[in-house]
């Protein structure tokens, strides 16, 4: 019995580590306006998985509103 708790208790260790990794991303959106191509880039956000995915959102939301096509890089 003292094992398996000991095992849960790794096992819920490694979980909370896992889940709670720094992660960090880039994004940029391209627009075209006259035939003319340009792009926006955001400084690059590091995180949480919660804290990248709000910073995607953002650029996504900014270039939904000038028609631009998103890009974004997870490192």
């Amino acid at each position: 019995m003292k094992k398996l708790a000991i095992i849960l208790g790794v096992a819920f260790s490694a979980t909370l580590l896992l889940s709670s990794c720094e992660q960090c991303s880039t994004c940029s959106y391209t627009t075209r306006f006259n035939g003319v191509d340009s792009t926006t880039t955001y400084p690059q956000e590091c995180g949480n998985k919660s804290a990248i995915e709000d910073y995607e959102t953002l650029v996504r939301t900014e270039s939904a509103k000038n028609g631009g096509t998103v890009t974004c890089t997870e490192e």
